[in-house]
């Protein structure tokens, strides 16, 4: 909820399930790691990854702004 700001957790949950019933194999999941912010969270997501056999990926969080100041404040 922090990052999104939004309680939409257990509907992504339940969205990458059906993925798998409709058989849209293999399910990939993205996750943006934000240094100080869920960079610790990294080994906790790959292992739930591979107990669920979905497929993880670590993508770089891009700049919004021509300064590369990006902020979560607001």
């Amino acid at each position: 909820k922090t990052l999104t700001r939004r309680d939409r957790h257990r509907d992504v949950l339940d969205g990458l399930e059906a993925a798998r019933e409709a058989g849209l194999t293999p399910v990939k999941v993205n996750s943006v790691l934000m240094p100080g912010l869920n960079d610790d969270e990294a080994p906790e997501l790959l292992a739930w990854a591979v107990a669920h056999d979905y497929e993880l990926r670590f993508i770089e969080q891009m700049p919004l702004d021509a300064q590369h100041g990006w902020k979560r404040d607001g």
